[in-house]
C-alpha cells in the first residue's frame, strides 16, 4: 500500500473503506441468517427427510414392505377370516407375519420373476403382432 499524505486523500480512502466494510457485515449478516435458517431442527429433519424420500431405493423399499404387509393381511382375511376363538386368531397373525416376512425377505425374487413374465407376455404380444 502506498502513503496517503494529504488529509483529503486520507479522509476519501476512510470513507471508501467504511463503505466496503458496511457491505461486508451486510453481506456477512446475510450469510449468517440463512446459515442460521438452514441449521434449525425443524429445517435439518426436513431436508433428511426429502433427501431420504427421493431416493429411487426408498421407494421401493416403501412400496415392497407395503405391498408384503398388505399381501399378509389379506392372506390372513382369505384363509383364517374372522373369528372369535383364540387359537384361530393366533394361527391367523402367525400366518399374517410369515407371509409378510417371506415376501419382504424375498421381494427382489419376487419382482424379478414378476418382471420376467410379464416381460414374456409383451414377446409373445409383439411376435403375434409381427404375423
Amino acid at each position: 500500500m502506498e502513503k496517503t499524505t494529504s488529509v483529503i486523500a486520507l479522509r476519501e480512502k476512510i470513507a471508501a473503506l467504511e463503505t466496503t466494510g458496511k457491505a461486508q457485515e451486510t453481506t456477512l449478516k446475510e450469510e449468517f441468517a440463512k446459515m442460521y435458517e438452514q441449521l434449525k431442527p425443524a429445517n435439518l429433519l426436513s431436508q433428511g427427510v426429502k433427501s431420504i424420500a427421493s431416493s429411487p431405493a426408498f421407494k421401493q423399499t416403501v412400496l415392497s414392505t407395503a405391498l408384503s404387509v398388505a399381501a399378509g393381511y389379506l392372506s390372513k382375511k382369505v384363509l383364517v377370516g374372522d373369528t372369535d376363538t383364540p387359537f384361530k386368531k393366533i394361527l391367523g397373525q402367525l400366518l399374517q407375519a410369515g407371509v409378510t416376512t417371506g415376501l419382504i425377505k424375498n421381494s427382489d425374487e419376487i419382482y424379478n420373476a414378476v418382471t420376467d413374465i410379464v416381460n414374456a407376455f409383451k414377446t409373445k404380444k409383439d411376435e403375434r403382432k409381427e404375423v
